[in-house]
């Protein structure tokens, strides 16, 4: 994903499901599945990500891991879809500001809310101070650094 009027660039990509179907209708690839199970996005994700996981000493193969998950900033949606993959019984809920990059994320790269993974288009930081305000049970533990 790469928008043209932005200040700053952005890449985001993700691997597709080569359809079973073997007709034309097949050709279109913007109609096919994402296969959340890969971050091709680059190093970025995969390090980044992977490295929280390993800071908690989560096992990559922990697929029972049960915790809540706040995301500041969406993106094309390919590293939090990764997570509720690799994880099924972890809860997301992703702050993204652009409406825009919101519907991108639906619209090319297959992002859906459901009860377990949701995109709230609202300002981050003023999410965060309304969730400490409100005493969210999501925000356990918070270090801030100036």
């Amino acid at each position: 994903m790469l928008l043209q009027d932005a200040k700053e660039a952005e890449f985001s990509g993700a691997i597709l499901k080569t359809p079973t179907d073997k007709t034309l209708n097949a050709l279109d690839s913007s109609k096919w599945e994402i296969d959340h199970q890969w971050l091709a996005s680059g190093p970025y994700e995969g390090t980044f990500g992977n490295a929280i996981f390993w800071a908690l000493d989560i096992p990559d193969d922990k697929k029972d891991l049960e915790m809540s998950i706040l995301m500041i900033g969406l993106g094309g949606g390919t590293f939090s879809s990764h997570i509720a993959w690799k994880y099924p019984k972890v809860n997301l809920t992703i702050v993204e500001l652009s409406p825009l990059i919101t519907k991108l994320a639906v619209d090319w790269f297959g992002i859906k809310d459901d009860e377990r993974h949701r995109v709230i288009v609202n300002d981050g930081a003023e999410y965060l101070k309304e969730a400490l305000y409100r005493g969210s049970n999501q925000i356990n533990k918070m270090e801030y650094e100036y």
